[in-house]
């Protein structure tokens, strides 16, 4: 499934102000996606919570793996940026 690869943190964190979506699952790879999916699907039975998976080769950057996710995050807390 191809998603679309924002160019840069900065877009990619509008793009998570404006989705449709509550819920974000980031992964390693594209096998986590499948096992992940179903959890979720699990868990937001019913609530009307909608969620989409993201692997670390669709974050900015792409280097994926668990040192696209790590980057990630060390981008996200330099800019002081929390989820919940």
């Amino acid at each position: 499934m191809s998603r679309l690869v924002h160019s840069d943190v900065k877009a990619y964190l509008r793009y998570i102000q404006t989705s449709r979506h509550q819920l974000f699952a980031f992964v390693e790879g594209p096998s986590d996606r499948f096992f992940y999916d179903r959890i979720c699907a699990v868990a937001s039975s019913g609530s009307g919570v909608t969620y989409q998976i993201v692997t670390a080769a669709e974050l900015p950057g792409g280097t994926g793996g668990k040192p696209g996710l790590l980057n990630f995050h060390s981008e996200l807390a330099t800019r002081k940026k929390r989820f919940h």
